[in-house]
């Protein structure tokens, strides 16, 4: 639930930082998008009993959780303003490979310990997959929606992640679909459309 909460304030932090750091436009009704968005979010994060909220511990786990969330958003936001000569994928290949070189040791000094786990034909498929989906692919399409977008829109689109995790482990897992999934999305999906839906006038031209 902590992760869930301090993932949930991303969007809020890349959307701000956007209108201030970049001077994105961001109207009143994107901002009553961003409010239903992640009311919906909290909603499924909570199963529907917010009474939850008052019960959440906090851990230095959480801190770590915060910084990385701080990263994330620092890191969309240099998408859009740090311009580049690369293409999108050179412009990957690059941040994976400066990626690669920071988690390497890391990487060496977990599989050196006695605890480790042996390598096995499963880990190398799932190792492939993670890096394949939701590494290159997910990051060359985030890069490419920034261009497109905006920070602040793209980064409404993070609330969705509830969605799908709910939705895989309904097909997939064979978790049971509550009231609170259904009433997130109706939330949810209606926050974003309002973030992300183009101007309807010259006044809500977006720069």
């Amino acid at each position: 639930m902590n992760i869930s909460l301090i993932y949930s304030a991303a969007p809020v932090v890349i959307a701000l930082a956007a209108v201030i750091g970049l001077g994105e436009h961001f109207s009143g009704r994107q901002g009553v998008g961003v409010a239903l968005a992640l009311t919906g979010v909290l909603h499924v994060v909570v199963q529907g009993r917010w009474t939850a909220l008052a019960q959440v511990q906090w851990v230095v786990g959480d801190g770590w959780m915060v910084l990385a969330m701080l990263a994330w958003a620092v890191y969309s936001l240099l998408l859009r303003h740090w311009h580049s000569p690369l293409s999108a994928t050179a412009r990957l290949a690059a941040i994976s490979a400066g990626g690669v070189a920071i988690l390497l040791p890391f990487s060496v000094w977990e599989m050196l310990q006695p605890t480790a786990p042996a390598w096995s034909l499963q880990a190398t498929v799932l190792t492939l997959a993670a890096a394949l989906l939701p590494g290159f692919g997910a990051y060359l399409v985030h890069g490419w929606s920034q261009r497109v977008l905006g920070a602040s829109k793209v980064a409404v689109s993070l609330y969705l992640a509830p969605l799908y995790t709910g939705a895989a482990a309904w097909m997939i897992l064979n978790e049971a679909l509550g009231w609170h999934h259904l009433l997130g999305a109706a939330l949810i999906l209606p926050g974003i459309y309002l973030v992300t839906r183009g101007p309807s006038g010259p006044a809500g031209s977006v720069r």
